[in-house]
């Protein structure tokens, strides 16, 4: 128990007379990865901005048991700010009561950890966003954070950037970073998590590692894609993973659902480059 940093008991959460999050009973542990998994509209993003304490729960107990612990929360999308990288870190340094020269020797070692010196001094607003999350990292462990919550941190990045991303986390666990992030793409995340529960319908289980485990997988290739058809299939059911490469959508999807995908890609504008089923 000691090393329970946040507890939460029979939270409930309710807004406009529906509940977003039923009977939640959840502890993070020090130095822990834990990662929600879900789909679109399940409550998780609702569920990590109570534990950021961002939203105040309708009935149970948020408890945090560690002194003055500090919460960083990166959101699915980072905001488009005009500052740049340096000026907001500084900045947020200065917040926290960091002298600038400590701030400049910090960001220093970083900017290179992080591999974007070169990004230093552009603007946030032309970033990617994963250099947008890469400058929200920073500014976690700029300012000592022991507690690090990423919102759907891999979606919208393509194969390399979500490679760098689980590089990243894994990193972040060898300083003792308690990480929360919630996510969908199980076969990238689950390398680098201690624990992964799942939400449906406001409640959360434990994962058991057979879901979906004997169900025949489809490769569809997909060309002339857009963000508002790539957000639509990859919330579909059935669809269990979306990568972006080399401007191709690559959609991994259960084969009795694939029919679903490709008419939804073709409703939104989008050509079928190939349909190949996964074998192992």
């Amino acid at each position: 128990m000691d090393n329970i940093i946040m507890e939460l008991k029979r939270i409930r959460k309710s807004a406009n007379g529906k509940i977003i999050l039923k009977d939640i009973n959840l502890s993070l542990y020090k130095g822990q990865t834990l990662t929600i998994l879900g789909k679109n509209g399940q409550g998780k993003s609702t569920l990590l901005k109570l534990i950021a304490g961002f939203i105040a729960p309708t009935s149970g107990e948020r408890n945090i048991l560690e002194k003055d612990l500090r919460i960083s929360y990166v959101p699915e999308r980072f905001p488009k700010l005009n500052f740049t990288a340096n000026e907001y870190l500084m900045l947020m340094g200065e917040i926290y009561g960091l002298k600038q020269d400590d701030i400049k020797n910090s960001l220093s070692k970083l900017y290179e950890e992080f591999e974007i010196e070169s990004m230093a001094n552009l603007k946030i607003r032309d970033l990617s966003k994963g250099s947008a999350q890469k400058i929200a990292i920073i500014h976690a462990l700029l300012i000592n954070c022991p507690l690090l919550i990423l919102d759907e941190p891999l979606t919208g990045q393509d194969s390399m950037s979500q490679s760098t991303f689980i590089k990243l986390v894994t990193n972040l666990k060898k300083k003792g970073v308690t990480i929360l992030l919630a996510a969908h793409e199980l076969h990238l995340i689950e390398s680098v998590s201690d624990r992964i529960v799942i939400i449906e319908k406001g409640q959360i289980s434990d994962y058991q590692g057979e879901e979906s485990s004997n169900k025949p997988l489809m490769l569809v290739q997909l060309k002339n894609m857009n963000d508002k058809a790539t957000e639509i299939i990859r919330y579909m059911e059935g669809v269990v993973n979306v990568e972006i490469h080399r401007q191709i959508l690559n959609v991994v999807a259960e084969k009795d659902r694939c029919d679903d995908v490709v008419l939804t890609a073709i409703k939104n504008g989008l050509s079928v480059i190939s349909l190949n089923e996964i074998r192992e």
